[in-house]
């Protein structure tokens, strides 16, 4: 008997897992923070300032990874907040002086043409010469073509051969 399997229904959604819990994206915001504290470290810079850059830089790679917030990544959070920023809070509504012409009492759609078009003479001229059967060529010979000739009459006549 066949095994019935429960399809998962937020298939979209799914992120895999890539490396131990981490998703791909969790393992690219720590593979940059990682890149990052390396940088800081091969600059030539006070000791001081390298440890705190280094802290600064972990930490906002661990909260990038790491950091869920009602059910959205801090990248997800982030990037919503941006576009609430530059998004417009107030429409404004400028008032046309001239409605559209399909909302004025007197307008009626055009009437759209059904069935084939009209073809001109010439049109239908060119039409039939390029579907006329060619010209009968037989690769018959002559005496051939007098008795399918005749055989042609005796049918036309109603007689047998």
């Amino acid at each position: 008997m066949a095994r019935m399997h429960k399809i998962p229904q937020n298939v979209t959604t799914y992120e895999g897992k890539v490396i131990g819990r981490f998703t791909a994206k969790q393992f690219i915001f720590l593979a940059i923070g990682a890149i990052a504290i390396f940088l800081v470290i091969s600059i030539p810079l006070p000791k001081v300032v390298k440890i705190v850059l280094g802290i600064i830089f972990g930490l906002i790679s661990l909260i990038f990874a790491l950091a869920n917030f009602q059910g959205r990544t801090t990248d997800v959070w982030i990037s919503s907040f941006l576009k609430g920023v530059n998004s417009a809070t107030q429409l404004i509504w400028r008032k046309s002086y001239y409605p559209p012409m399909y909302l004025l009492p007197d307008y009626h759609p055009p009437k759209m043409e059904r069935g084939p078009r009209k073809r001109s003479t010439n049109e239908l001229e060119r039409f039939i010469q390029l579907y006329q059967p060619p010209p009968e060529s037989s690769d018959y010979s002559p005496e051939e073509n007098e008795v399918l000739q005749r055989l042609r009459e005796m049918k036309k006549q109603g007689g047998t051969a």
